[in-house]
């Protein structure tokens, strides 16, 4: 099965940043691995490894109109805690900013 996961200390811009802050900065799973709570567990381990490093609190971004990750993030327990504009080419997109503290 190919998974991935990555976190790093965060540096995504909310209003109240924490210096236990973390990001997962990517975790996906490829498409004919998607169903039966694979990616759930995936971010269950994510959260845990966290979790015992010490964060407390674990924020990602996500693409505001990726509306199937928007709904899998809610069910895992994130929150909306801010927003962000990215760029590609001369095109600007909106990002969800999601929290969830531990």
């Amino acid at each position: 099965m190919s998974t991935h996961t990555d976190t790093a200390t965060a540096s995504l811009p909310v209003a109240d940043p924490h210096p236990q802050d973390l990001e997962i900065k990517r975790i996906y799973l490829l498409h004919r691995f998607q169903g039966p709570r694979v990616g759930r567990r995936l971010m269950q381990a994510a959260v845990e490894a966290a979790r015992a490093g010490g964060a407390g609190r674990v924020l990602l971004g996500v693409y505001a109109e990726n509306h199937d990750a928007l709904a899998f993030y809610a069910r895992c327990g994130f929150a909306q805690v801010g927003r962000r504009t990215f760029r590609v080419g001369r095109t600007d997109y909106q990002d969800v900013i999601l929290g969830m503290t531990l």
